[in-house]
C-alpha cells in the first residue's frame, strides 16, 4: 500500500514474530560490507570477486532513499517471542471441545497485551536498537529513520505508546505520533475479525497514508529534472 501511495519501490524486511532486535540485524546486514562475490557484477568488474580484500557495501545494491520502521508494540519482545498462544495439543487439535475450553482457560489466565508487554519485553533494550538502527542509516549518509507506532486499536494503550514513541525520538529519529491518524478514532477496532487481532486493510491503508506524507519531502527533492534546466 506505500508503494501504490508514494510510486516508491518499497522493499519490505518485515518478519513474522520479528522483534527490535531482529530489525536492528536486519539493518547492519543490509548495510553491512559484502565481498564482491556476493553480488551480480558487470563482466568489466567480475574480476575483482576473487579478490578477498575488496569490499562493497551492499546497500550500494539496495540504494535506499530512507529506512522506515513500522513499530509494533511487541517489538519491545524477545527476539522470535510473539506473543502467547493458547496450548496445542493432541486432544485440542482432534476435539473441538477441547479447544474452546483450551482456549477460553487461556485467555481467562492470560495477562492482557500490555501487561505482558510489561512483563516479558524491554523497553531499555529497545532503546538501545533504535538508536544502534538509527546510527547505522546516518553513518551512510542517509536521513534519520522514519518511524511511526501502528495500532489497530485507536484509544488504547496510549502511555505504552507514548513511552515508545519518546524513546524513538530520543535515538534522533523522525516519529509520526499515532495519534495523526487515530485522533476522532478512539473506540474503533482497526483488525481482520473477532478473533484475528491482527490489522485490517483499512488500518493498513491508514498506516501507510500517513507514511507518505511524511515522505513527501523526498518525493519533491526528487523529481524529474525538465528539459533544458
Amino acid at each position: 500500500m506505500l508503494e501504490a501511495t508514494t510510486g516508491y519501490e518499497v522493499v519490505n524486511f518485515g518478519r513474522c514474530a520479528a522483534s527490535s532486535q531482529d530489525v536492528l540485524e536486519n539493518v547492519r546486514s543490509a548495510f553491512g560490507p559484502v565481498e564482491h562475490a556476493h553480488l551480480n557484477l558487470p563482466p568489466e568488474l567480475a574480476s575483482l570477486s576473487a579478490r578477498p580484500s575488496v569490499k562493497r557495501w551492499r546497500y550500494e545494491a539496495l540504494r535506499p532513499d530512507r529506512i522506515v520502521y513500522a513499530v509494533c508494540l511487541n517489538d519491545l519482545l524477545p527476539s522470535g517471542l510473539g506473543e502467547p498462544e493458547p496450548p496445542d495439543n493432541a486432544c485440542t487439535r482432534r476435539w473441538r471441545v477441547c479447544k474452546l475450553v483450551s482456549q477460553g482457560l487461556f485467555r481467562a489466565t492470560s495477562p492482557d497485551f500490555e501487561q505482558d508487554i510489561h512483563r516479558r519485553g524491554s523497553l531499555e533494550r529497545f532503546s538501545h536498537d533504535v538508536r544502534e538502527m538509527n546510527q547505522v542509516a546516518i553513518d551512510n549518509g542517509l536521513p534519520p529513520v522514519l518511524a511511526m507506532v501502528v495500532t489497530q486499536s485507536p484509544g488504547r494503550l496510549l502511555d505504552l505508546i507514548g513511552e515508545v514513541e519518546a524513546v524513538m525520538t530520543a535515538a534522533n529519529m523522525e516519529v509520526i505520533p499515532a495519534a495523526t491518524y487515530t485522533h476522532g478514532h478512539e473506540g474503533e477496532l482497526w483488525t481482520v475479525s473477532r478473533w484475528e487481532g491482527h490489522p485490517n486493510a483499512d488500518a493498513h491503508r491508514r498506516f501507510a497514508e500517513q507514511l507518505a506524507r511524511a515522505l513527501k519531502p523526498i518525493q519533491s527533492c526528487c523529481a524529474p529534472v525538465q528539459e533544458g534546466r
